[in-house]
């Protein structure tokens, strides 16, 4: 019996060497029931899913700007004017500051947002489902 524990240990451990574990499981996006193709895919750090801002901006019709120098980006969507910054938990929307589970980030010069910064910024329904965690989210 230990033997047997002993090779399904192994061979479960070489599985996961070469899938890359469950760090490599693709992510993919939906916005208003349509699979949006980016060249991010939304991925978990420190514990909270992050996706990647201009596609899920354009796909509900707003629109977004990105001032490199400053490091803000500007989103333009129904009657709201929403700022934030790379590296910072903050956001505004109309003037009313608001706080991000995890710091806005940058990867390979995408801007990414924790997932529920779209509910509570954009009042988007999002929420991830599925065994990979594709993250859905829904215009009200």
């Amino acid at each position: 019996m230990k033997k047997f524990l002993v090779a399904l240990f192994i061979l479960v451990l070489s599985l996961c060497g070469a899938t890359g574990g469950l760090a490599a499981v693709e992510r993919y996006l939906c916005v208003n029931g349509q699979f949006i193709s980016v060249d991010v895919n939304p991925r978990v750090e420190k514990g909270r899913v992050m996706v990647p801002a201009r596609p899920v901006v354009e796909a509900v019709n707003g629109s977004i700007k990105y001032d490199q120098i400053t490091g803000t980006a500007t989103v333009e969507y129904q009657d709201k004017t929403i700022t934030f910054t790379l590296g910072s938990w903050r956001y505004d929307v109309n003037g009313r500051q608001g706080v991000m589970d995890i710091p806005v980030a940058l990867v390979n010069d995408r801007l990414l947002v924790p997932s529920t910064f779209f509910n509570a910024a954009m009042g988007l329904d999002t929420y991830t489902e599925g065994i990979h965690g594709d993250v859905i989210i829904k215009s009200r």
